[in-house]
């Protein structure tokens, strides 16, 4: 299993307390995001410019001319680069998954039983208040080894969840659905705009098909002004859940820091912050079309 980052003890990621891994690969592009680190499949290559210190050590472990000091200032062709890692273990300032470091390949690879023995310590813990969630990303994009870890976590009693868009394919939500208590349900593709009848009945039955073994679904929506902000949109949300008798729906705000982790990836972000970052009071009445309609709001 592919995965960038694990929030060891998560309030805000599913019910109670919970262990959170974070799966690389997403290929929803929203403009939104803030990790556009976890789009690729493999691991991208992380400069932090604030942490170099121009020495050159990349440039002659790199057999891929991906680096170059010209006038004093770091460049990267990150076209030519093949995650070696070469650089990474070459430059005095970083270490290869820390994210603080000067350059970083974030992602780690475990086998689904090996990853399962890593956070099996901390589920422990936590597992009469919470469980593990699998976020992303997209988690579906690894639906067989995610079959597998979480068939572990059952066999320990471990309240599961999953994070997805729904937007994959139904034989990947089969895969896993007997062993997921718990899903956020994303739905990228209404939040994107995209076709809205066609995309609308494929959620519809994909959420329905993992209800027949969920204890519950919960909505995720995020608040982000001209994209999720109008009238079609949210009625498109709510008749989504109610065609699929969800009863809840959470608020994300918009990740105020996203830019660092475009900065880091090299990677334009089409956001301007200023533009989309609602007040309370906007999102307030967003809840309120929902609220109205019985479904209870959680601004997370």
């Amino acid at each position: 299993m592919k995965y960038f980052e694990i929030g060891w003890l998560s309030t805000s990621d599913g019910p109670g307390s919970r262990v959170v891994i974070f799966l690389q690969g997403c290929s929803q592009r929203c403009p939104w995001c803030h990790s556009p680190h976890s789009w690729a499949e493999s691991s991208p290559l992380l400069f932090n410019s604030s942490r170099c210190q121009n020495c050159g050590m990349c440039v002659d472990a790199c057999n891929q001319k991906v680096h170059s000091i010209q006038n004093g200032s770091h460049f990267l062709n990150r076209d030519r680069c093949i995650n070696c890692g070469m650089c990474v273990a070459a430059c005095p300032n970083s270490q290869n998954d820390y994210l603080g470091s000067a350059l970083c390949l974030p992602t780690r690879t475990k086998t689904a039983y090996a990853l399962f023995q890593y956070v099996l310590p901390q589920l422990d813990i936590i597992k009469q208040s919470g469980g593990i969630t699998l976020s992303g990303g997209e988690a579906l994009l690894q639906a067989e080894e995610v079959a597998e870890f979480l068939k572990l976590c059952k066999e320990k009693n471990i309240s599961t969840c999953i994070e997805s868009s729904f937007s994959l394919p139904a034989s990947r939500y089969e895969l896993v659905m007997p062993y997921v208590d718990y899903w956020l349900a994303g739905l990228r593709d209404i939040s994107l705009g995209k076709n809205s009848d066609e995309e609308d009945k494929n959620i519809i039955n994909k959420i329905n098909l993992v209800s027949k073994y969920a204890k519950k679904i919960i909505a995720r929506y995020p608040v982000i002004d001209g994209f999720t902000t109008t009238a079609k949109h949210k009625e498109r949300y709510l008749n989504v859940m109610k065609a699929c008798h969800i009863e809840e729906i959470e608020f994300m705000k918009c990740n105020e820091n996203m830019m660092h982790y475009y900065t880091l990836s090299g990677i334009p972000c089409e956001m301007n912050l200023d533009r989309i970052i609602l007040e309370n009071n906007q999102i307030e009445e967003i809840a309120a079309f929902f609220q109205k309609e019985g479904i209870v709001v959680r601004i997370i």
